[in-house]
């Protein structure tokens, strides 16, 4: 099982923070160590999904004709 301050290491590993001594450390960890690995495949993910962000949402109708919308549905 690893510990917290590994977790912490293995997200700095991830973000290219660390020194190369420690880099290669925790590189070993990572291939050594399932739950590690499992971990740094997760946040791996997550960086992805981060870099790609949301797609942009275009509403069709106009930015007068929304907010009508809203202010009906609160006045009713």
């Amino acid at each position: 099982m690893i510990g917290n301050e590994d977790r912490l290491r293995i997200q700095a590993w991830i973000d290219g923070e660390l020194a190369s001594q420690e880099s290669s450390r925790i590189a070993d960890l990572v291939d050594s160590d399932m739950q590690a690995k499992e971990l740094a495949e997760e946040l791996k993910t997550i960086q992805t999904i981060l870099k790609t962000g949301e797609k942009e949402l275009k509403i069709e109708d106009s930015e007068e004709f929304y907010w009508n919308q809203v202010q009906q549905k609160i006045e009713i």
